[in-house]
């Protein structure tokens, strides 16, 4: 359980890459890149879209490390996987509807952690 609570991690976060490289024109597209947050009521700019992206970078990296110390069983994984699911499920309720599929990604490392804390695991 714990060897796949670390892949989900891992692979969230690079998952966030893209909340990354979109805002900074990294990925190939012929659509503007949306600078807008909380469904077009927010404009953020082409310098806040570029903030935004770093936290989303940021955020990713720590989900990466977060499942390389559950994937060795060391650290407050547990603890850092809560917190950072919390923070990306912020961030995706902000982005909505392009971050659905990253809201339920959060949703699932909550509910894992909480059957591997309540189990014994």
């Amino acid at each position: 359980m714990r060897i796949a609570l670390a892949l989900l991690l891992i692979v969230h976060g690079v998952a966030h890459g893209v909340g990354f490289a979109v805002p900074w024109g990294l990925l190939p597209s012929d659509e503007p890149v949306d600078t807008t947050l909380l469904g077009g009521r927010l404009d953020l700019g082409e310098a806040g879209s570029r903030a935004y992206g770093v936290l989303w970078l940021a955020v990713g990296v720590l989900f990466a490390a977060v499942g390389l110390q559950a994937l060795f069983g060391r650290g407050a994984w547990p603890t850092w996987s809560v917190g950072l699911a919390l923070l990306s499920g912020v961030m995706c309720l902000l982005s909505l509807p392009v971050t659905l599929v990253g809201l339920l990604a959060n949703a699932a490392v909550l509910v894992a952690v909480w059957v591997w804390k309540n189990n014994g695991y």
